[in-house]
């Protein structure tokens, strides 16, 4: 945690000054209990842009080919991330998911799957492993959007990071899981991250 926590600040400055980053919305991330956040993926480097955003660790479903990387591999593992194969099961990734949630964590997905060159959230298909790790931990979902210019990182260009308010457990409407319910709660999730980009693009971030 030490590391951890050392890496951050060190990352946190050097970030805010070289990617131009502003955070929106930190205040919307709980202090405590069980949450994923689940932002929009733009970039290699959005694991570490979130990372140095939120207040709290988050623990990354980042897929294996990020771990190939050598100085960003090192990067993302000291920040707690885990490696999924997207081309194969992902279902040790959800256990170490749940695993993480269920002892009050915050777990963080990119339900694109990869980088996204769409030019809107609403023109993507977004997986349902979110979903169904709320579901099996009883965890709530925070919304993120991440903006930057033309969909790139680059020094010195703006980037923004929005945290929107918490979707607890409870509003969910989880009723017995299951493929339908995921989908359901999947779209649900990408509708408010939606919104998120509409403000982000059109006026002030009111959280």
């Amino acid at each position: 945690m030490k590391i951890y926590s050392a890496l951050k600040f060190s990352l946190s400055g050097l970030f805010r000054i070289i990617y131009n980053l502003s955070i929106h919305g930190a205040e919307n991330v709980p202090e405590k209990g069980k949450y994923i956040v689940v932002s929009n993926h733009i970039s290699l480097g959005d694991v570490i842009i979130l990372a140095v955003s939120c207040k709290r660790q988050i623990h990354f479903m980042a897929k294996k080919e990020l771990f190939k990387i050598p100085l960003l591999s090192q990067l993302i593992k000291a920040l707690g991330a885990f490696p999924v194969d997207r081309k194969g099961s992902v279902l040790s990734a959800l256990k170490t998911s749940v695993k993480h949630l269920e002892e009050e964590k915050i777990v963080g997905m990119f339900p694109q799957g990869t980088r996204c060159k769409a030019k809107s959230v609403s023109e993507t298909e977004f997986k349902t492993g979110a979903a169904f790790c709320s579901y099996r931990a009883k965890a709530g979902i925070i919304p993120a959007f991440i903006k930057t210019q033309d969909q790139k990182f680059g020094y010195f260009k703006r980037c923004d990071v929005f945290f929107g308010e918490p979707i607890e457990f409870d509003s969910l409407s989880f009723s017995n899981g299951g493929h339908d319910e995921y989908e359901l709660v999947t779209e649900k999730i990408k509708d408010t991250i939606f919104e998120m980009e509409k403000k982000a693009y059109g006026g002030k971030f009111n959280g």
